[in-house]
């Protein structure tokens, strides 16, 4: 079965062809639908970015195409300039992605440790993580 790209309707909800729309058993009001034979249901994603040249680029668009959310981060930046740190707790977190940066895992970058200590938490909770680049390290 070949799964066609989503179509959006009014009202926000989507479905794709050859997909089964059902009640979440995690709770009404939750969309759900069957590809291939798997439950999916949008997911709340953090996005933790270290620098404006190495965005998630077009796999936000991907991610936000398929009714995902995404809470894109950028730890390089102080407060003051639209930075924000890690989050405080794992709640409502349904997966993280780690993007690349022109830092190294070893420069002493003081956002650092944070984010190791998330992503640390992250797996431990066996969330689904994807590290590129400096992420993956």
């Amino acid at each position: 079965m070949q799964i066609q790209p989503p179509e959006r309707p009014s009202g926000g909800f989507f479905m794709c062809v050859g997909t089964e729309l059902g009640e979440a058993p995690w709770g009404r009001g939750t969309m759900v639908r069957r590809v291939a034979g798997v439950d999916w249901r949008p997911m709340a994603i953090v996005v933790l970015q270290h620098s404006a040249c190495d965005g998630p680029g077009i796999l936000a668009q991907v991610l936000r195409d398929n009714a995902h959310r995404l809470d894109i981060r950028r730890l390089d930046l102080p407060a003051a300039q639209g930075g924000k740190p890690v989050p405080a707790d794992y709640d409502g977190v349904s997966a993280v992605i780690s993007l690349g940066g022109p830092q190294s895992v070893g420069d002493g970058s003081p956002w650092m440790a944070q984010e190791l200590a998330f992503l640390k938490g992250a797996h431990e909770r066996q969330l689904p993580e994807l590290g590129i680049s400096l992420g993956h390290k």
